[in-house]
């Protein structure tokens, strides 16, 4: 049943008002009522509610309220839709994927909960993130378990061949699980056969540092406790508190640091390195403290600090490897027809030209292909490197947008870059008739 009313739409550009005409539908608007619910994690039973009804029915008489089990089954119809969705955007996508992963235990310790969510850059190089999976994990959390349900979760989405690394707490159970992991998953399609798929959560790393200076003060205890408490007889001295505030003053810095990472969405490597560095320069000065007990805790946090950032040698020599093996893979080949950069329409104009000069430039195309496959065994993915670092730093900029930097600078780097910015432009964005996105081949 329909119901068509005027209503006042405000035109954004000038301020002028609109009548327009508006039509009932309740299948939308039980849609809405669905996404309402899952937005805001309302109780189904909130369509039972007197005042909600009340209020429903004096919005809109003609609405027909469902029931709990009604509305459950449309919110059920909502996510296969979108999981549908994503399992469309996860098998188009041609680059691999990182994971991260987190548990949720309840107070009790009965009921656990993981949350295994996927990252991807697409081929107009935005980020992108999918929550695969929310899943009840049953204890104990051993490395068995969590292993088998994040195994379960990769083939689920068919990710298994797909993977770079799983991000995961810095606990011995999370290592025993990655270990686990490599001897489940195919390690020749994964990144130096699975060496680099274990990645620590830098978050978790700063906490622990953080508690690490936190336990020099772990004794200190408010001054009104002995008036209180009978049996408690030492009391901190002015010396203990003087400690304890400066300790609590040269943590803050951390703080800021966990909390700036806690309210970014998805934190990039540019925005966080350089915080990154004022704690190693602020741990390096607390550790010449002339205070013993500040720079005896300073050296123990800066000891941890280097166990994870301070061999650069070793990161660099790990980018000539991953360099290596990118530069190892072979190009994709260009047949006679030139089918590698054919859009699935030859309707328009554009897409006509490209066809009529594909067979014409598939001999330059292979050309090139062979070149570079040439000068890639000689090394060239290493110089392209060098090339890249000896470019120096660039000045820091709060909206400085790192995948737009590679966008328009990923034809000087084409191995580092993954030739994202290459198909990019050799795609002319033509819609593909199914689903009106671009059809562009999006290597690794």
């Amino acid at each position: 049943m329909r119901q068509q009313v005027l209503i006042k739409q405000q035109n954004k550009v000038d301020g002028t008002m609109n009548l327009n005409a508006y039509q009932f539908d309740q299948v939308k608007v039980r849609n809405k009522l669905s996404r309402m619910v899952i937005l805001h994690e309302y109780p189904l039973s909130i369509v039972d509610h007197i005042g909600f009804k009340e209020f429903v029915a004096s919005l809109q008489p003609m609405f027909k309220l469902v029931s709990r089990n009604t509305l459950k089954s449309d919110i059920l119809k909502i996510y296969d839709n979108e999981r549908e969705k994503a399992l469309k955007m996860t098998d188009k996508n041609g680059s691999r994927m990182p994971i991260t992963t987190d548990m949720w235990t309840s107070s009790n310790k009965k009921r656990g909960f993981m949350v295994i969510t996927a990252h991807f850059i697409d081929h107009t190089w935005t980020l992108q993130s999918r929550v695969l999976r929310f899943v009840y994990v049953p204890c104990p959390h051993t490395r068995d378990v969590l292993a088998e349900v994040l195994v379960d979760c990769f083939f689920e989405w068919n990710i298994d061949r797909k993977l770079s690394i799983i991000t995961v707490d810095n606990c011995s159970t999370n290592d025993a699980m990655i270990r686990l992991l490599l001897n489940k998953l195919d390690t020749s399609s994964l990144i130096l056969g699975g060496s680099i798929l274990h990645m620590r959560c830098v978050a978790h790393i700063l906490n622990l540092i953080v508690q690490d200076g936190l336990s020099l003060i772990g004794d200190d205890v408010f001054l009104h406790l002995a008036k209180h408490e009978i049996s408690y007889t030492c009391l901190p001295y002015d010396y203990d508190w003087e400690l304890a505030k400066d300790i609590c003053g040269r943590l803050e810095l951390f703080d800021s640091v966990i909390e700036f990472f806690s309210g970014l969405k998805y934190p990039t490597t540019n925005m966080y390195f350089t915080l990154v560095c004022e704690l190693k320069i602020a741990l390096n000065e607390w550790s010449l403290s002339s205070n013993e007990m500040i720079s005896t805790r300073a050296e123990s946090m800066l000891a941890k600090f280097n166990s994870y950032w301070a061999n650069i040698e070793k990161i660099k020599n790990l980018c000539y490897d991953l360099l290596d093996e990118y530069g190892d893979i072979d190009e994709s080949p260009v047949d006679n027809e030139g089918s590698s950069h054919i859009p699935a329409s030859t309707s328009s104009p554009v897409a006509q030209m490209k066809f009529r000069l594909s067979g014409v430039m598939s001999s330059f195309d292979l050309f090139v292909n062979n070149s570079l496959s040439s000068s890639k065994k000689h090394g060239n993915a290493r110089m392209e490197f060098d090339h890249f670092i000896d470019g120096g730093v660039l000045k820091r900029s709060e909206d400085f947008d790192i995948l737009a930097w590679w966008k328009s600078n990923g034809l000087n780097f084409t191995t580092m870059s993954g030739d994202c910015t290459l198909q990019s432009i050799l795609d002319d964005g033509e819609p593909n008739e199914e689903d009106g996105s671009c059809v562009t081949i999006v290597e690794d």
